[in-house]
C-alpha cells in the first residue's frame, strides 16, 4: 500500500518541480529583459541630452543670427515605436543634415527684408520647414538599403570625410563627407574616432575604402593618406548598425 502511495506521489511531486522549474526560468527571462531594456533607455537618454547640449552651445554662439535661434526642448522625436537608440541617432543624423542649412556668412535682419519689395531668402537663412523643430517636418527615414548604396558611392567616388563627433559613453558616432553625408555608427569606437580626428585635424586626407555586411553588422575601412608617406595605413571598424542619412 506504502509503495502504491509513494509510485502515485512521484509523478505529482515532478509536475510541481517541472512546473516551479518553468516559472523561474520565466522569471529570470523577464527580469533580464527588463534590466536590458532600462540600460538601452539609460544611454538613449543620455545620448540625446549630450547632443541637445552641443545643439545648444552652437545656437549661443550665433550671437549675429538672433532670429535663427531654435529651442533645443522643441525638436521633435521620431516615431515612439521604433527603437530607441537607433531613433536618436537617425534623429541626430537627421538634424545634422538641417543644420547644414545654417552655414554661410550672417545675415543681418535688415539685409533680408521683409517689404513687398523683399527678395528670396539669402544662403544664410535656413527653411524652417526642413528643420525638426517645425511641427509640419517628416524625417525621411533611410532603410538599410538606402545606406548600403551610399556607402558604395562614398567609396566609389572618394568622397573625403569632412568631421567625426565621437558621442558620450560610446552610444555613437557621427562621421560627415564632405558632400553632406552624415553616417550613424551604433556603438561608437573611441580608439577610431580618436585617431580620425587626429588625422583630420593634422590636414591629412581621410576616405572610406569599402564598406559591407557581415552577418548583420557593418564593416567600414578608412584610409588615411599622409604626406611623405608611400603606403596610407588603413582603419578598421566594425559596427552593429550604420545609418546614412537621406539627401
Amino acid at each position: 500500500m506504502k509503495l502504491a502511495r509513494l509510485l502515485i506521489a512521484v509523478p505529482v511531486v515532478a509536475a510541481g518541480i517541472a512546473a516551479a522549474a518553468r516559472g523561474l526560468r520565466h522569471t529570470v527571462r523577464s527580469a533580464v529583459a527588463a534590466e536590458f531594456a532600462a540600460e538601452r533607455d539609460r544611454e538613449s537618454a543620455e545620448a540625446r541630452a549630450y547632443w541637445n547640449e552641443q545643439r545648444r552651445r552652437e545656437l549661443e554662439d550665433e550671437a549675429g543670427m538672433p532670429e535663427q535661434r531654435i529651442a533645443v526642448d522643441d525638436l521633435l522625436p521620431l516615431d515612439a515605436d521604433m527603437d530607441p537608440e537607433f531613433a536618436a541617432a537617425l534623429r541626430h543624423a537627421l538634424e545634422d543634415i538641417a543644420d547644414s542649412d545654417l552655414a554661410g556668412p550672417a545675415v543681418p535682419p535688415a539685409a533680408a527684408g521683409t517689404g513687398p519689395d523683399a527678395g528670396p531668402a539669402g544662403p544664410g537663412v535656413p527653411d524652417p520647414m526642413r528643420h525638426p523643430s517645425n511641427p509640419a517636418w517628416v524625417p525621411n527615414t533611410p532603410d538599410q538599403a538606402w545606406t548600403e548604396r551610399r556607402l558604395t558611392e562614398l567609396c566609389a567616388q572618394g568622397t573625403p570625410l569632412a568631421d567625426v563627433r565621437p558621442g558620450p559613453l560610446g552610444t555613437l558616432d557621427l562621421y560627415v563627407f564632405e558632400d553632406e553625408t552624415t553616417l550613424c555608427v551604433i556603438p561608437g569606437d573611441r580608439e577610431v574616432t580618436e585617431r580620425l580626428v587626429d588625422a583630420l585635424r593634422a590636414g591629412h586626407a581621410v576616405r572610406m575604402l569599402g564598406g559591407s555586411t557581415i552577418a548583420g553588422s557593418f564593416a567600414l575601412t578608412f584610409e588615411i593618406a599622409a604626406p611623405d608617406t608611400p603606403d596610407a595605413p588603413a582603419v578598421y571598424l566594425l559596427a552593429d548598425r550604420v545609418v546614412a542619412s537621406a539627401q
